[in-house]
């Protein structure tokens, strides 16, 4: 059989493979029982290996040597670490998300209002103006007083009708 090592995290724990006996006879058989020293125990003995493997702490407090699970400081260390991986793949898809976004938005970026021409006098012209809803002209006639029309363009800084506009 091969050689295996059991560690546990009592320093001195015991495994009664048989407990003692009295025979019919009346002798008294010895018990036979495994003690880890500082928390190992190594054997070749398949007997020895079956009682330990048998026992009821098996899995919990003894482990083969290698199969122990983490400490609670390693759990902790190996949870961060993954919550770590988790952001970065989190963060990852954040920026690719936010740049689809911004693609999006230039390539459907919304076309501007068309220019509309307006008549100064007997021409049309293209000139674009952001004129406010219900905007009067604000020249004043010649007779000083303000003017009445809507404005159609804004012109160093006036909003103008038609007539003062070509002023």
């Amino acid at each position: 059989m091969e050689k295996v090592t059991y560690i546990s995290p009592i320093r001195r724990y015991r495994v009664v493979m048989s407990p003692t006996m009295k025979r019919i006879d009346g002798e008294l058989v010895p018990s036979r029982v495994i003690e880890f020293e500082n928390g190992t125990y190594t054997t070749e003995d398949s007997e020895e290996q079956k009682a330990i493997e048998r026992s009821i702490d098996f899995g919990r407090l003894i482990f083969r040597e290698g199969e122990a699970p983490p400490t609670p400081q390693e759990q902790r260390a190996m949870e961060f670490e993954a919550l770590k991986k988790q952001n970065a793949q989190l963060e990852e898809r954040l920026r690719e998300l936010e740049r689809r976004l911004l693609s999006q938005a230039v390539t459907q970026a919304p076309t501007p209002p068309p220019q509309t021409p307006i008549s100064i006098g007997d021409e049309d012209q293209d000139i674009p103006y952001d004129i406010p809803e219900g905007q009067k002209c604000e020249a004043l006639t010649a007779q000083g007083n303000p003017c009445k029309k809507d404005a159609v363009i804004e012109k160093d800084g006036m909003f103008l009708c038609g007539v003062h506009a070509r002023d």
